[in-house]
């Protein structure tokens, strides 16, 4: 398969009839058997362009976004990876969601998460801006716990006229 089919996920959840604030799909699921760990994140950056595009005018009510987890660690770490040399999950491929924009007004936060926006070259769109930053987070079960911190580098396209 190639990014082409981010496209048509994209086309498909938006036909959906379904009223669900986030949907989700490995990028393992989307681009097929020949996408494997280790992940290419440019493979995973391609598929989003294709999928940012496919939302077209209705990215004024949804947001896409392309998570490419990293592998986990055991105290907070607020520094951003080296961005030449991420330590992306070797088992947790990239995602990509399609967000309902109600979500972000009707979700209580309730993790303990840290995010630095990261000055990167990201990917280039037709309308809007992508925006991308780093975040070490875990929620609550994994505080009251005291498991490991997952971090990720998230992609999230912003809409504009």
């Amino acid at each position: 398969m190639t990014s082409a089919a981010a496209g048509k996920w994209i086309g498909d959840q938006l036909a959906s009839s379904a009223d669900q604030l986030v949907r989700s799909t490995g990028m393992d699921f989307l681009l097929g058997e020949s996408y494997t760990a280790p992940w290419d994140i440019d493979e995973a950056l391609s598929a989003y362009a294709d999928a940012i595009d496919a939302v077209g005018r209705d990215s004024l009510r949804f947001m896409v976004a392309l998570v490419v987890p990293l592998t986990p660690v055991g105290d907070l770490a607020p520094s951003p990876p080296d961005l030449a040399r991420l330590d992306v999950h070797d088992v947790e491929p990239p995602s990509l969601y399609l967000f309902d924009r109600r979500f972000f007004a009707a979700r209580f936060n309730d993790f303990e998460e840290y995010r630095t926006p990261l000055t990167m070259a990201v990917v280039p769109v037709e309308r809007g801006q992508v925006h991308a930053y780093y975040s070490c987070y875990r929620d609550p079960r994994a505080h009251s716990s005291n498991w490991a911190y997952s971090r990720a580098i998230w992609y999230q396209h912003f809409h504009s006229d």
